[in-house]
């Protein structure tokens, strides 16, 4: 008897752990329309997160999984950061506002698109910004490079935005 007991308790402990998972973010959660700032090692997943600037503190780590992250504004990577199988969609807010490196950035099998309020050719153009020390690596996600579902893209976007004499015009 205590055997049948015991084996549908362990079959009821494996279905209730097992059910969907959900959304969240442990450390410091993206508060949505402010500047997140990491000043604590964070972990997101499974989220749609729309904040201003981003900053990573030095010494501190942000991991976005399944994340679809929006930013205006600067990112300032000073702590390692992983962006996996995510899409992050970053918008200048003002004339050189970047990603800016000065730690570790790993892009697995996510898609970034760059954002510019001005002509890619532009000195101030929205752009990942690598400094002293920084490195940037960007992979798919099994390493493998004759599978091509599962490919990192990194893009600019200018396609809603009208430019002559480097004013930017609305549409």
């Amino acid at each position: 008897m205590k055997k049948v007991s015991f084996l549908l308790l362990a079959i009821t402990a494996i279905i209730i752990s097992t059910g969907n998972a959900s959304a969240g973010s442990n450390g410091n959660a993206p508060q949505d329309g402010q500047d997140w700032i990491i000043t604590q090692d964070t972990h997101v997943w499974d989220e749609t997160v729309s904040v201003k600037d981003i900053v990573v503190n030095f010494g501190k780590t942000l991991k976005l999984e399944n994340v679809s992250l929006s930013s205006k504004g600067f990112i300032e990577i000073r702590g390692e950061t992983r962006w996996i199988n995510s899409t992050i969609y970053h918008e200048q807010d003002s004339h050189g506002d970047n990603i800016s490196l000065y730690s570790t950035l790993s892009i697995i099998n996510s898609e970034v698109t760059l954002d510019s309020i001005q002509k890619n050719t532009e000195i101030t153009d929205n752009c990942l910004d690598l400094n002293e020390y920084s490195v940037l690596i960007v992979t798919d996600f099994d390493l493998n490079p004759t599978t091509s579902n599962d490919r990192s893209v990194i893009k600019s976007n200018i396609t809603k935005k009208k430019f002559k004499n480097n004013v930017l015009k609305a549409k």
